[in-house]
């Protein structure tokens, strides 16, 4: 049997010759660099697994996930400095003056990537095993609602398989295209402003590649007073100017149910904050699943 790990079993790991080690064997695949690297981690790795053996696994077979983890961070690091957005030490995002998030070129030790890793993993795994299942309103799992955009089915005029992906806009697309797309929105939305605004903004922008971004982040436009304008010339990326916005915002009563501020930019021209927000409320996206699961069983009952 494997002796515990303790504290007299562990060797201080020297970060900067591990992170060389790294690139060393994702340069030349050397299978001894790979085993020297394993003997650094693995008491590590063995902690990782009795602390969390608790998440309904044998500690055996956490370990086994965890040099899984670990493996597949050697072989995705990259040593080379990754553009980052600037942070505050409470998490806060900084604001250039344009309103834009601040970004910085910072290498990551592999150290931290690995720690990141496995606790995101765990953290995943955790939230499978004891977090309330989302489900509809017969108490099925949201899951079984949910259809491919890839899911095919009978076109009823040439009787060929088709799919809601074969219909989306693309920039060369054809006007009868275009007016196919609005109509099949329009049918889906069948009158429902928020489940047609969400349609239309999934199959028009690619920035949003799941129906459920599209439900979350929404855009707005807020008006500035002249004596407000100052706050936004002189120092659009202050947390003066963020608070305004979120003041406006909050005054607009738009988001009752909470919201996260991402980005904003202000409009000399014509004294608006254009911004763009999470929304915490998530009765828009239940609602559009359940248009969507209603419009499924119209396609298939035909």
């Amino acid at each position: 049997m494997d002796q515990k790990p303790s504290k007299s079993n562990f060797k201080r790991v020297n970060r900067k010759k591990e992170d060389e080690m790294v690139v060393s064997y994702q340069t030349n695949g050397s299978q001894s660099v790979l085993e020297e690297l394993y003997q650094l981690r693995e008491p590590t790795l063995k902690v990782w697994a009795k602390k969390f053996s608790y998440l309904k696994m044998e500690e055996e077979d956490l370990f086994a996930e965890t040099v899984s983890i670990w493996l597949k961070c050697i072989n995705s690091y990259e040593y080379e400095p990754q553009q980052r957005i600037l942070k505050t030490k409470d998490g806060h995002i900084l604001y250039d003056e344009q309103g834009n998030a601040q970004t910085q070129w910072k290498r990551t030790p592999f150290n931290t990537f690995l720690f990141t890793s496995l606790r995101n993993h765990l953290r995943n795994l955790y939230k499978r095993n004891y977090s309330k299942k989302k489900t509809d309103d017969n108490g099925n799992s949201i899951d079984l609602n949910l259809i491919s955009i890839d899911c095919e089915h009978e076109d009823g005029d040439s009787n060929k398989l088709s799919s809601l992906k074969n219909t989306l806009v693309g920039k060369d697309s054809l006007p009868s295209e275009v007016a196919l797309v609005r109509d099949l929105v329009n049918d889906i939305a069948d009158g429902d402003k928020d489940v047609h605004y969400v349609l239309k903004k999934f199959v028009s922008d690619c920035h949003y590649k799941k129906i459920a971004s599209a439900c979350q982040y929404d855009e707005g436009r807020v008006a500035v007073d002249n004596k407000d304008a100052d706050i936004f010339i002189n120092n659009i990326g202050s947390k003066d100017a963020r608070d305004k916005v979120i003041e406006m915002i909050d005054g607009s009563n738009r988001y009752a149910k909470g919201y996260y501020l991402l980005n904003f930019k202000f409009n000399k021209e014509n004294n608006t904050v254009s911004f763009e927000v999470k929304r915490k409320d998530t009765s828009v996206l239940r609602k559009t699943i359940r248009v969507l699961k209603k419009y499924r069983e119209k396609i298939i009952s035909v």
